[in-house]
C-alpha cells in the first residue's frame, strides 16, 4: 500500500478493473484489455505469480467488469459492442465455461457487484429507450447461479444516465 515492492506482471497488455479475492490477498482478478473484442478475466496472485485466464469473452464479444463472489466464483458481464449485455458466473475451480445467469437478449445487465458476505448482488439493467430508462437491482445470489430478485430502484431520466460501477 505505500508503494513499495512493486511488480509487474507478466503478459499483461492493459489490465483493468481489479477485484481482491475474499480470502485476503489471495488472488486478484482483472480484466486483460477492458472493453477489447476476445479479451480475457484473469486471476493473479498479489506477488504476480499465477497469472492465469480464468474466463474467454465469446468470439466478438468483450468482458468487462466482474466482481468475486467466493474464493471459488467470480461474477462479470460480457457483451458484443452495441448489444446488450448478460451477466456470467464462472467456477474457477474447472474448465467449464461461464455459465450466463440472465440470458435476455432484448435487456442489458451489467456492472454486478456482490455484498460482502456473497449472498446479494447489485447490478444495473436497461430495458430499452421508454422510461424507466436504468434500474437497479438487488438480488439473492445461489450457486451455481439462481438469482432472486429483491428490489428495484427506477431511475426516469437524466437519473441513472451515468450510473456504473457502484460498490
Amino acid at each position: 500500500l505505500n508503494g513499495n515492492n512493486r511488480t509487474i506482471i507478466p503478459t499483461v497488455f492493459f489490465g483493468g478493473n481489479p477485484r481482491w479475492s475474499r480470502n485476503a490477498e489471495s488472488f486478484v482478478i482483472f480484466t486483460n484489455r477492458p472493453s477489447n473484442l476476445n479479451n480475457s478475466l484473469r486471476r493473479v496472485t498479489p506477488n504476480g505469480n499465477e497469472n492465469i485466464a480464468i474466463a474467454t469473452a465469446l468470439s466478438g464479444q468483450f468482458i468487462q467488469r466482474s466482481d468475486v463472489i467466493d474464493d471459488n466464483h467470480v461474477i462479470f458481464f460480457q457483451s458484443a459492442v452495441g448489444s446488450t449485455a448478460d451477466l456470467f458466473i464462472k467456477d474457477m475451480r474447472n474448465s467449464d465455461p461461464p455459465l450466463n445467469i440472465t440470458n435476455t437478449p432484448d435487456v442489458d445487465e451489467r456492472h454486478p457487484v456482490v455484498s460482502h458476505d456473497g449472498q446479494l448482488i447489485a447490478f444495473l439493467m436497461h430495458a430499452g429507450p421508454d422510461p424507466p430508462a436504468e434500474e437497479i437491482h438487488i438480488a439473492r445470489l445461489a450457486l451455481p447461479g439462481t438469482l432472486t430478485a429483491l428490489h428495484v430502484f427506477r431511475m426516469s431520466p437524466p437519473a441513472g444516465t451515468f450510473i456504473h460501477s457502484f460498490d
